[in-house]
């Protein structure tokens, strides 16, 4: 139910004629005054509940800026899979400015990201990999004019696990970047992204 049905709810019932009711099936009593009592089992309480947040990077189309093999493609960075040390997506070494750009097909409010480097070896490649959003298709390697979501200045944490930014101010967004800014000479290797919305 949307905020604006839950107000027509609400000015319905209060608009009702001043009496006593309750009702057994939805859990609201309606008293003298027309004023709506919630109850822990009440349907005004559960339909604004917060909706919880969703991954909605998984399988969305995405491309780099190279890759290191076929088995190293950009899709492997948002496939749901993140416990298989092969499984990840990882461009050429000789790749100067390498990035990853997943487009999630709408525009979404992102409220957090979450990024799995490389599960072996090889952590300080994991060393200022910078996430945007933007709501316009951009080629690449510049993505400057994105918001930033986050910066993780590295290297990955021993043991390997999530590094995550809980945004405190949600962001519009549909064209995910993720860059390494690091001096030139080591690739992008990425594991899993997952972005997080309500929406």
């Amino acid at each position: 139910m949307t905020e604006v049905s839950v107000r027509q709810t609400q000015l319905t019932i209060n608009h009702q004629v001043d009496r006593a009711f309750t009702s057994s099936e939805t859990g609201w009593q309606l008293v003298s005054g027309g004023i709506t009592v919630a109850t822990p089992s009440s349907l005004l309480l559960q339909c604004c509940a917060p909706v919880p947040l969703r991954n909605v990077a998984l399988g969305k189309p995405s491309r780099s800026s190279s890759e290191f093999s076929s088995d190293f493609l950009p899709q492997r960075a948002n496939d749901g899979v993140f416990t298989q040390p092969s499984n990840i997506f990882h461009s050429l070494a000789n790749d100067t400015l390498p990035f990853l750009v997943i487009d999630l097909g709408l525009e979404y409010v992102i409220e957090a990201v979450a990024l799995m480097p490389r599960l072996v070896t090889y952590g300080t490649r994991f060393e200022d990999i910078e996430i945007r959003t933007g709501l316009t298709y951009v080629l690449g390697p510049d993505f400057s004019t994105y918001t930033l979501l986050a910066l993780f200045p590295g290297p990955s944490p021993n043991p390997v696990t999530w590094v995550t930014t809980n945004l405190t101010v949600p962001v519009l967004g549909r064209y995910i970047t993720v860059r390494r800014m690091a001096a030139p000479g080591e690739p992008l290797e990425v594991s899993e992204l997952m972005v997080y919305s309500r929406t």
